[in-house]
């Protein structure tokens, strides 16, 4: 299953971009302790796994919802964009515009 992880730039557009700095705020906001180097990990690279309760502490701590760090594609969706380049997947559903990433 396709999946796109945006955890690292939606942060940076919130400007937030350093793991320790992450981590602090995460304890702080929602008291769900989150080690340094675990958020460095989820920052550089898209975890095979993840807790529940970690993505809720992101979610609570920087006002997220799923759909903002995490994007599940259909799997025929991947195999077109690799034969068509990196595309907006929104014109694999009913009405487009109403799931289009850039709207």
């Amino acid at each position: 299953m396709p999946t796109i992880w945006n955890l690292r730039s939606v942060l940076k557009e919130r400007g937030i971009n350093r793991a320790a700095e992450i981590s602090r705020l995460i304890g702080k906001r929602t008291g769900y302790q989150l080690s340094t180097q675990a958020v460095c990990d989820l920052l550089n690279t898209e975890p095979k796994m993840i807790r529940i309760e970690t993505i809720q502490a992101f979610c609570d701590a920087f006002y997220l919802r799923l759909g903002d760090v995490l994007d599940v594609l259909p799997s025929a969706a991947e195999k077109r964009r690799k034969r068509m380049g990196n595309q907006d997947f929104a014109a694999f559903y009913p009405n487009a515009h109403d799931y289009s990433s850039e709207s």
